[in-house]
């Protein structure tokens, strides 16, 4: 309708136009006819449907001179009526299911559905976050972000235009439906809508997390369950979601919980590496009664709990949690109930040796009891007293090594446990620091973390109870251990009928024939065809608080050349019956360390760094060069010279020229001078032996069992380089004198 009154407008004007040049008394009629004419054209282009063509021929009366009436007849015109403008626009993404960082297309298609060409088209798409677009046409991006792409050319009536859009959802999308907004603007167009939909699917991994320690002689960081105040605590998290951004180091945080002590930290986790998923934050700690939240040192006291929280920001069901414990007491309890236990002897030992480890108290420094009894307490070499809860026991500080328990439980309780882990965390007080080390395992204790072990104990059944101790702590080959043990009978509502005492020996042990002793008495065990289980019949046990209740047993086993070295382990139980019922004591263990007095499996290497004179008796006077490979008594040795292994191990010849290596493990050995120690002016000379290979400074040796094997390097004088320069020497008489001439040539010619 707009452009009809257009049309009509500028027809009034070209009529009033010339009606005033010709006849200006005209003008009102003639305006008011050619009105009329365009309002009946406009309306009937309104009711007449698209495609019809209307035909129109318009007329004109003014009177003239002499009042005539004229009439004017115009030409015929003709008009189409068109539809009006219209279009769709159609937008979708393929695929439509990305993950982050994944790429995709977006179609977007506009179909002219009217019956004019679309002209000046344009299309204003707003992304949304999370989504990046990049129109493979030229664009412009908005003041508000949105991006616009213009058509390059118009749209016929029925046509369509494909535009295709490449996308990407980026790392940071959040998981779910994203929106691409889509708009078409065109001439005579109102405004046409779309939109394109994409699934953000992110993959779930679940999120892991973890207390570290650093370790002070590496600088890496270690897995802990335990701290000692005033050690900075580590967390790390793996949580691959998280990575949102290859090219970035990204953040996660974490929340830090004492109860004990009121305090709650929260702490920012920084990636490991770009692209890594791994995140890992620190936080100092404090010993302090007082808590101050979120001020970046976590209080914290002996035996408290620290709790660490992690939540993914785009899963609320991805939150993990852990637990360490700062300065931390052992807990021995009941296997079968989970109640702590007091009274219990726990001695830790060296692994190696069997013998009481160096324990120090918290500061680090000051000596620690190696044994202490739980529940009860114990004073450090200062002079402090520490205390301990029930069943607890505490060994603070120990250097890096491989330890074990020595376990001592009262009467009616057995060592190690029966019980399996997964047993023992379903028990009340659960969960409990289980691990290697819990059943009289050697362990390891690493440089920072504190140790934090507890120990199970199993409740016996028909009050049978075995102690056994080795009265060695250390043995060597061929050598007799005297073991001593307990056997009783605990309970008091029965005696233990044929009762017998079982113990196994480690191999290579022999209980030595006439040996043992039962409460001061002989007595005979009967010996298993390997000679390692003995079988000691006890007779009828009575119960517990008569003479015949308990009884102590003592015997000898040597050890023969095939005992393994090290620590060996022998064990020992009691077995019987009572009220007509099998029973059977604990499992009680002794150990002793092994030790070789024979190099039975190791063997030594000397020898001697010599300057080879071929027999001169000075240094000084040796010839140059000469020699005769055999080390004499009066040829000099070489001081300060080293010489390798191929172990990296190394020797310094002393100032006769000696070295010597100890303990070397049997077979072919690699010895080699290191000719950077050798003085100025000598130089390696080899051997006429197949041992050096044709190499001066190496030799191979081959040791054998307690073999000490000779490995000698003889150096010899270098020659003295060539003079650079000749002097000729001439003497002859002159003029009643004697002259001198001297001739100076270069080179030795």
């Amino acid at each position: 309708m707009r452009g009809a009154f257009a049309s009509a407008r500028r027809l009034l004007g070209l009529i009033g136009r010339a009606a005033r040049l010709r006849m200006g008394a005209g003008i009102a009629r003639l305006h008011a006819q050619a009105a009329l004419l365009c309002a009946l054209a406009n309306a009937a282009a309104a009711a007449t449907p698209p495609g019809t063509t209307i035909a129109n021929v318009a007329q004109v009366s003014y009177l003239v001179a002499g009042g005539v009436r004229a009439v004017g007849a115009s030409n015929a015109a003709s008009i189409q009526v068109l539809a009006p403008a219209s279009a769709t626009l159609s937008a979708a993404f393929n695929p439509d299911i990305v993950q982050p960082g994944g790429a995709t297309v977006a179609t977007l298609t506009i179909a002219n559905t009217g019956g004019a060409p679309l002209a000046n088209g344009r299309l204003v798409l707003t992304p949304p976050a999370g989504l990046a677009i990049a129109p493979r046409d030229p664009y412009a991006v908005l003041p508000n972000g949105a991006i616009e792409i213009r058509l390059a050319q118009p749209v016929p009536p029925g046509g369509a235009l494909p535009v295709v859009v490449d996308a990407q959802a980026l790392r940071s999308a959040p998981a779910g439906a994203l929106q691409l907004g889509v708009d078409l603007y065109a001439d005579a167009l109102p405004p046409v809508h779309g939109v394109a939909a994409i699934t953000v699917q992110r993959p779930f991994t679940p999120a892991k997390i973890a207390f570290l320690a650093q370790d002070p002689a590496t600088g890496q960081l270690v897995v802990t369950n335990a701290y000692h105040a005033g050690q900075t605590v580590f967390v790390r998290v793996t949580d691959p979601d998280q990575n949102l951004d290859p090219y970035t180091a990204e953040t996660v945080t974490v929340t830090l919980d004492v109860y004990a002590t009121g305090d709650a930290e929260t702490i920012t986790l920084t990636e490991t590496a770009p692209n890594s998923g791994v995140f890992v934050g620190s936080l100092p700690s404090a010993a302090q009664a007082q808590a101050m939240p979120n001020d970046g040192v976590l209080a914290v006291a002996d035996n408290v709990e620290i709790r660490a929280r992690y939540q993914d920001r785009f899963r609320q069901q991805d939150a993990v949690a852990t637990a360490a414990m700062v300065d931390p007491f052992g807990l021995v309890f009941r296997s079968d109930t989970g109640q702590p236990v007091n009274g219990v002897r726990v001695t830790i030992v060296d692994a190696r040796t069997g013998l009481p480890a160096q324990v120090f108290a918290p500061d680090g420094r000051t000596p620690y009891p190696a044994t202490v009894t739980t529940g009860g307490s114990v004073r450090d070499a200062a002079g402090r007293t520490y205390a301990f809860g029930p069943g607890q026991y505490r060994f603070p500080y120990l250097k890096p090594g491989l330890y074990r328990f020595v376990v001592q439980p009262p009467a009616g309780y057995a060592f190690p446990t029966q019980k399996t882990d997964a047993f023992l965390q379903t028990l009340p007080g659960a969960p409990f620091a289980l691990g290697v080390g819990s059943r009289g395992e050697a362990f390891r204790v690493s440089p920072g973390p504190a140790m934090h072990l507890d120990i199970p104990l199993d409740v016996q059944q028909g009050g049978l109870f075995v102690s056994k101790q080795a009265q060695q702590p250390a043995v060597g080959l061929g050598e007799a251990v005297p073991f001593a043990i307990t056997v009783e009978n605990a309970s008091a509502a029965a005696a233990v009928n044929n009762a017998v005492l079982i113990d196994r020996l480690p191999r290579g042990f022999r209980y030595v024939r006439g040996s043992a002793k039962l409460d001061g008495r002989p007595i005979a065990p009967a010996i298993s065809a390997d000679g390692r289980t003995l079988k000691f019949a006890l007779g009828t046990m009575g119960a517990a608080g008569s003479p015949s209740a308990k009884h102590q047993l003592w015997y000898l086993a040597r050890i023969g050349p095939n005992a393994e070295l090290g620590a060996a382990t022998n064990a020992a139980w009691a077995a019987g019956t009572q009220l007509g019922l099998p029973v059977r004591s604990n499992v009680s263990q002794a150990t002793v360390m092994v030790r070789e007095d024979l190099m039975r499996s190791t063997g030594e290497i000397v020898g001697r760094v010599f300057v080879d004179e071929g027999g001169a008796r000075a240094w000084g006077r040796a010839t140059p060069g000469a020699g005769d490979d055999f080390n004499a008594p009066n040829e000099p040795g070489v001081p300060g010279v080293r010489v390798y292994l191929e172990d990296g191990r190394f020797a310094t010849t002393d100032p006769y020229g000696f070295f010597h290596f100890r303990r070397v493990p049997l077979g072919s050995h690699v010895v080699q001078l290191d000719t950077e120690s050798l003085p100025r002016g000598l130089r390696p000379a080899p051997m006429r032996s197949a041992r050096f290979g044709g190499r001066a400074i190496q030799q191979i040796v081959e040791v054998g069992p307690g073999r000490v094997v000779r490995a000698n390097f003889p150096v010899r004088i270098a020659k003295p380089p060539a003079a650079p320069v000749r002097l000729g020497h001439k003497l002859a008489p002159e003029d009643g004198a004697v002259w001198a001439e001297l001739t100076v040539l270069r080179g030795a010619g």
